[in-house]
């Protein structure tokens, strides 16, 4: 089989090229700057301490499912046992960890791509793609969905890289492998399309050609051997531990229930993002532009090769852009909610972009008529694809689904557009430019309200320099109500616990827990609707009524955030959640009293309370609420 495509030096792909290592340069250098002004400088008090506090757990000797209520496959946890193990107890470098995958990310991301396109149009859908993955509300830099993206290029980087390769084709195959294997054991949605992707684009890219039946059966046969190995010990590790079982429930059955019904899960990446206030808007005109865009495609007009920017263009691009996003977050001129509107445009041009291409790819190799360059297409989109397609089975609207995908709609739309003039060019471009002001906005946004999850908002980066008490948080510097908050909640936590007393953080700061050094009262130590399902939530809740902990560390569920999480999660079921609360409110009312509260996460959310039980608070001479 001829090779994919030639770098414009005419080097083979993965030859190690100037071009793609100065696209990978420029993607990286570029990201570090994204990441400086505020990578530690924001708490996400509602999501920051999941994996440290399973890592500490883990390291403990216990066994994640078994022991503890874990929804996802356990390499991100094991990954955090091994960061406290070589480093201590500290959040930064669990910060530091995520912020250099990301940066490996846009890097890996810009080296592939520059196969397929000229190094500075790659450069820059990379760094678009990669920075509006970077943008959820959610953002902490450490979790498990941008590990799995980065291992799931890094699988089809791997295999593209394969099929020109020579002595290196067999090792290449095995190290695809094993990247989806990894991917699979670290977020199973995008671990098993990945998994899937690889081997299937691996039968589609010389399906003319049966005299290599024999090769193909060797790649596939070393894919599946690198992918095997991950499996083999972690099952076996998890099956020596009696927990194997265990975890197919709670990572296969349970995590998916907590998310709807099978039925519903299929349709929301299609359905929901038109039927849901909030993204109705930038989904219909995401679909509008990508396929507006893509029409010269659907009919077979398909650019030339190579065109679009330079490495210089992309260096300049970049700077531009980090320059307007701080510029508009100074200004304070836009709505926080009109950026995250624009920055949700570029979510739903990648989603409805990627279609029309792999519909046109698929129908011309159906005809035996795919280029070199062609080929290598076929793996972007195989992996780009099936990475937005799992994400978007969760939560249509996250920004994650960009990466990979918004890359290549990006790199076709800039390829697109240098070769046509006038309106043409336009339109071809019409994706890079909702990509562009989507980036813009994305970078405002972080600097204005880095973190905003389940009831915690985070104030601008701007008020952030206040260290922490904690030991556990030197290096970030924080908004002082963050830190009075964080502080005076482990304040109570010391002076009204003693360690080895179990508390209970409701319903999602595991935080507490690791900060604390307190293990849970429950079995899951977050009871959020959309990862732990209503049988835990209700086991949970009876074991705690029947040993109420000492000390509770509550925020508080509006009747309408549970009624629109029971309509989008549960199809309008009752919330085992709703009566967690229900039920912890009366035994709060009952047993307990007030020892501390806090407004830091923003007057119009609720209070995070401490709780002291009451036999405890004699002890202590009376709880005296502060804060």
């Amino acid at each position: 089989m001829p090779r994919v495509a030639l770098t414009e030096s005419g080097e083979p792909p993965g030859s190690g090229s100037t071009g793609a290592t100065g696209a990978a340069a420029i993607a990286a250098l570029a990201t570090i700057a994204f990441l400086l002004p505020w990578w530690n400088r924001f708490l996400g008090v509602t999501l920051d301490g999941y994996f440290p506090h399973y890592g500490s757990r883990i390291l403990a000797g216990e066994v994640p499912y078994r022991d503890f209520f874990l929804h996802l496959p356990p390499l991100h946890a094991l990954g955090h046992a091994a960061l406290e193990g070589a480093f201590g107890r500290h959040l930064v470098m669990s910060r530091a960890a995520g912020a250099l995958a990301r940066v490996a990310l846009a890097g890996l991301l810009a080296a592939w791509l520059a196969r397929r396109f000229r190094p500075g149009t790659a450069a820059v859908a990379a760094l678009a793609a990669v920075w509006l993955a970077s943008g959820d509300d959610t953002e902490i830099l450490d979790l498990y969905n941008h590990h799995a993206l980065l291992v799931a290029v890094a699988a089809g980087w791997c295999a593209s890289s394969g099929l020109a390769a020579g002595r290196r084709r067999g090792a290449l195959w095995l190290a695809a492998g094993l990247a989806a294997g990894i991917a699979l054991w670290t977020k199973q949605t995008i671990g098993l399309a990945v998994s899937l992707a690889v081997p299937l684009a691996r039968l589609a890219v010389d399906r003319g050609a049966p005299q290599l039946r024999v090769q193909r059966g060797r790649d596939l046969l070393g894919y599946a051997a690198g992918w095997a190995l991950p499996s083999l010990l972690l099952g076996g590790w998890l099956a020596l531990e009696g927990a194997l079982g265990a975890f197919a429930r709670q990572v296969f059955s349970d995590a998916a229930a907590s998310k709807g019904s099978l039925w519903v899960l299929l349709l929301r990446p299609l359905l929901d993002p038109f039927e849901l206030p909030h993204l109705a808007g930038p989904a219909a005109l995401g679909a509008a532009v990508a396929l507006l865009s893509a029409g010269p495609a659907l009919r077979g007009v398909r650019p030339v090769a190579r065109a679009g920017p330079g490495l210089a263009g992309a260096a300049l691009a970049a700077a531009v852009a980090l320059a307007l996003g701080h510029l508009l977050a100074a200004s304070e001129l836009a709505e926080p909610s009109d950026l995250r509107w624009t920055q949700r445009l570029g979510v739903f041009v990648t989603l409805f972009g990627l279609l029309p291409h792999a519909l046109v790819l698929a129908l011309e190799g159906f005809r035996n008529r795919w280029r070199d360059e062609d080929r290598e297409l076929l793996w972007l989109l195989s992996v780009s694809g099936a990475c937005a397609f799992a994400l978007a089975l969760s939560w249509p609207g996250g920004e994650a689904i960009a990466a990979p995908g918004l890359a290549v709609v990006v790199g076709l739309s800039l390829e697109a557009a240098a070769a046509r003039r006038g309106t043409a060019s336009v339109r071809r471009a019409a994706p890079a430019l909702a990509a562009a002001f989507a980036t813009v906005a994305v970078i405002a946004l972080k600097m204005l309200i880095p973190f905003d999850f389940v009831l915690w908002r985070e104030p601008s980066v701007a008020r952030a320099m206040a260290p922490s008490a904690a030991p556990e948080l030197a290096g970030l510097e924080l908004a002082p109500a963050t830190r009075d908050a964080v502080d005076g909640v482990l304040a109570t936590l010391d002076r009204a616990t003693r360690p080895g007393e179990a508390i209970l953080a409701f319903p999602a700061q595991p935080l507490f827990y690791w900060l604390a050094d307190r293990p849970p009262a429950t079995f899951a130590a977050v009871h959020w609707l959309d990862v732990t399902p209503d049988r835990v939530v209700a086991a949970d809740l009876a074991r705690t009524l029947a040993a109420p902990p000492v000390a509770v560390v509550r925020m508080h569920l509006s009747a309408r955030m549970l009624e629109v999480n029971r309509g989008y999660f549960r199809s309008g079921e009752r919330l085992a959640l709703a009566d967690f609360q229900e039920r912890l409110i009366e035994l709060l009312d009952d047993r307990y009293e007030l020892a501390f509260r806090s407004h830091s996460g923003g007057r119009s959310r609720p209070p995070l309370e401490v709780w002291v039980r009451d036999d405890r608070a004699r002890e202590l001479g009376g709880a005296r609420p502060e804060g």
